[in-house]
């Protein structure tokens, strides 16, 4: 190892941004290889070289002066650190501590580049996704077991008027932080809504989780039964619903798990996250405003602001009794009696 080596790894190790530099007897010099069969109980460190990882290493991996290459059958427990070179993490390649490179000069002013997660971050944003999909249809399937009337109403909202549903949607996203925000003000004024606030806070939350909830599982089940509408079935309203239910939720949350399938490809996997949360956005909000849109129509029935047409008034249904519940009650029509003809 020559003195321009031993500078090298002193300002490395003297680097604000250098992590897991060990003593300089360490480091070998030049190329570093670990096989696939192999598993090391140690440090590797070299310099002036490159570190090629294909098999276990229980330890940091350090270069300086080189790049670190862990193959798709490499494992690093540690952390990987290249001080003046760079971390390649190749799919299927797993670290499990930190990876950081230094690509320019090092020294104490050096800048830091963290070294993206190839290795581990597509697996991950695909294993969360599949967490996504399970959990939405979990949800789903409650919403429509323990809230099935909810879920109809506001599922006919959004196929009568989905525009309507829509624009109160993202009308409602928009107040969401607002609202929220005006309540928590107007209860602290006093000293029991101070009291209150926290527990208020917790209940608007849960109530625009709800809500969210409640509305994707309308549009799931609105898709999925625009899905299967020219498709012969022989199933239960029920099971009906049920399989409208849960293939809207995979066609929605699928989408999620295919962008991070194809999170190897750089342009793929960047439109396809576009093209999903687009998709996610307005499933979103037209279920978050048929929820709201079905609640304001309900509560303007209440009101009498909707109401049917009297019967009394139309022509030919003056003999019908209208009622205060079902509006019209079913009566036989009253026929006039027979004409009498004077007998001759």
């Amino acid at each position: 190892m020559t003195d321009a080596m031993r500078r090298d790894i002193d300002r490395a190790r003297h680097d604000p941004a250098s992590i897991s530099i060990p003593a300089t007897s360490a480091f070998t010099v030049g190329m570093r290889s670990v096989d696939s069969t192999a598993k090391l109980d140690q440090v590797v460190a070299t310099v002036d070289g490159p570190i090629e990882v294909s098999g276990l290493v229980e330890g940091d991996v350090v270069s300086v002066d080189g790049d670190i290459h862990v193959h798709p059958s490499g494992h690093i427990t540690g952390n990987a650190f290249a001080a003046h070179g760079n971390v390649v993490v190749m799919p299927g390649g797993q670290v499990d501590g930190e990876i950081r490179s230094l690509p320019e000069a090092i020294g104490p002013m050096s800048p830091i580049a963290a070294a993206p997660k190839a290795g581990r971050s597509p697996w991950r944003s695909l294993e969360l996704s599949i967490a996504w999909l399970c959990l939405a249809l979990v949800m789903g399937i409650g919403v429509l077991t323990f809230a099935g009337d909810r879920l109809d109403t506001a599922s006919t909202s959004l196929s009568e008027q989905f525009g309507r549903s829509l624009l109160f949607g993202i009308i409602g996203l928009l107040a969401v932080i607002p609202v929220g925000v005006i309540m928590i003000v107007l209860l602290c004024i006093t000293i029991i809504g101070i009291v209150v606030a926290p527990l208020a806070a917790i209940a608007y939350v849960l109530l625009v989780l709800g809500v969210a909830v409640l509305g994707f599982t309308a549009v799931a089940e609105t898709t999925g039964q625009a899905f299967y509408r020219r498709r012969a079935h022989a199933l239960t309203d029920r099971g009906a619903r049920l399989r409208a239910v849960v293939t809207g939720i995979v066609i929605y949350m699928g989408l999620w798990v295919i962008a991070a399938a194809a999170g190897w490809i750089p342009v793929a996997g960047a439109l396809l996250h576009v093209v999903a949360s687009a998709v996610t956005f307005i499933a979103l909000a037209s279920g978050f405003g048929s929820v709201i849109a079905a609640r304001y129509d309900a509560r303007k029935a209440a009101r009498g602001e909707m109401r049917t047409p009297d019967a009394s008034s139309l022509p030919g249904m003056a003999w019908q009794t209208p009622t205060p519940v079902g509006g019209v009650a079913a009566a036989r029509r009253p026929t006039p009696p027979p004409s009498q003809t004077p007998s001759s």
